[in-house]
């Protein structure tokens, strides 16, 4: 009889698995409802193509593993930024940048 295996640790998520828009997360970015909901609506076609974005009925729900992928595909965009996420730490610039 073989021996019965412990079960692994869970890796903790960067983000919560879904929300709707009215109950924005404080620890994920935008942190605020409003803002938040301004971000689903100007980048809806990336949001969806991301799998970040569902509708549930009338609610509009975030996926969080998709909301993670568009985060982290916008990352270039952003010169500097802290990111909550203690796998990634913190990015400063660009790769091609001299240190100045």
């Amino acid at each position: 009889m073989a021996a019965p295996r412990k079960p692994r640790a869970a890796a903790t998520p960067s983000s919560p698995h879904s929300w709707d828009l009215d109950s924005w997360p404080e620890g994920v970015w935008p942190h605020d409802p409003g803002r938040a909901k301004w971000v689903c609506r100007a980048y809806r076609g990336e949001l969806i193509a991301a799998g970040a974005l569902s509708r549930v009925g009338y609610r509009v729900i975030v996926i969080g593993g998709g909301y993670t992928r568009w985060l982290e595909s916008r990352a270039p965009a952003v010169s500097a930024y802290t990111s909550n996420n203690p796998n990634i730490g913190t990015r400063r610039g660009t790769e091609g940048e001299a240190a100045a």
